[in-house]
């Protein structure tokens, strides 16, 4: 019976405590009596070879064997200075593998950073274009009749807010990937008050919130201005030049070489490297029409890469189909003799 009261339950039963038995092995000296023994073994021998080489005249017939084991001796102590070159050599290489190992690590790490962060921007700047592109759309396809002010007035605050949304973005984008306080600028090109048939004027649209109060005085002061007064947006306009993009990271470099101006003469105090792409559309084999630029600047530099020149380009051609339509609401603002600020700012380059 007392079979049966036994809880044979393996998740409810009590557990008997195991007992563990300590097993004490000796020193493993023998070992150590090895070493000691060749070691031994080895500074008699040399020590009877140095004797008898010392006194020839006591052993002669030990001379051709002492001279035997010197030579023997001599080999086996370069084979072991080579060894131990050689061995040092590849530690070296070896012990290098850790730090190389740390450091594509880290390269990994910050890459995969930079995706997430590309991926982030990228989905954020695209889901603000969708809503905007969708109101604007809606509003352009209403009969003018029964368009309303109100709409109007609404979608021009929207297109301001994406502004606002896209630089932002780009600026926290481009000023973590380069460690600096990086400045997004959006300018516009005007081909109607231009002097010259082939210099149109261009100004600062809009600034990143960021560095908005920092720079608007230096603004204002350089818009509008003649795109040939400044080498990146001349080299973008000019059909000469098979890059239609400005990227450089040493611009005090090329300003001393007389390679680089800017109608802002203080420019050196906000940046030393920028890129600058084009907000614009290929119509023909040599036709494009353009808009503006769009431009990011910092101190420390690594904007000129290709990988940012790809993106840059990449938001411009959101910002050219943006501001395409927002064009369009603008006509249609003007139709309905629609005061703004914003309006003002867009139309009036006095």
């Amino acid at each position: 019976m007392s079979f049966y009261k036994k809880n044979r339950n393996p998740y409810t039963r009590k557990l008997k405590k195991p007992r563990y038995f300590t097993i004490h092995t000796p020193v493993d000296i023998w070992s150590h009596i090895y070493g000691l023994s060749s070691s031994i073994g080895l500074i008699i021998t040399i020590g009877i070879i140095v004797y008898n080489y010392i006194n020839p005249n006591e052993n002669k017939d030990f001379n051709y064997i002492l001279t035997i084991l010197v030579f023997l001796l001599a080999s086996v102590l370069f084979m072991f200075l080579i060894s131990v070159i050689y061995y040092s050599n590849r530690l070296k290489k070896y012990s290098q593998i850790p730090a190389d190992y740390s450091f594509l690590k880290e390269q990994t790490e910050r890459h995969d950073i930079i995706l997430n962060q590309i991926c982030e921007c990228s989905h954020i700047v695209t889901h603000y274009y969708r809503n905007l592109d969708f109101m604007l759309q809606d509003i352009i396809d209403k009969d003018e009749d029964v368009l309303k002010e109100d709409e109007l007035i609404s979608a021009i605050n929207k297109f301001d807010y994406f502004l606002i949304n896209i630089t932002t973005n780009l600026q926290s984008y481009f000023s973590q990937i380069t460690d600096d306080n990086c400045s997004i600028t959006i300018k516009l090109l005007n081909f109607n008050d231009s002097i010259e048939e082939n210099e149109p004027l261009v100004r600062t649209y809009f600034r990143d919130p960021v560095n908005f109060k920092k720079r608007r005085n230096s603004d204002s002061i350089c818009s509008p201005c003649s795109v040939n007064d400044n080498t990146a947006f001349s080299i973008i306009m000019d059909s000469n030049y098979q890059n239609i993009y400005f990227s450089e990271d040493r611009l005090p470099d090329l300003y001393e070489n007389h390679q680089y101006k800017n109608p802002n003469l203080d420019w050196h105090k906000y940046y030393h490297s920028t890129l600058v792409v084009p907000i614009s559309i290929v119509t023909g084999k040599d036709s494009r029409i353009v808009l503006g630029f769009l431009s990011v600047d910092n101190f420390k530099g690594g904007l000129a890469t290709n990988s940012n020149k790809e993106y840059l380009f990449f938001i411009a051609d959101l910002l050219y189909l943006a501001f395409s339509k927002f064009n369009d609401i603008i006509e249609l603002a003007k139709l309905k003799n629609l005061k703004n600020e914003k309006i003002d700012r867009y139309t009036n380059w006095n």
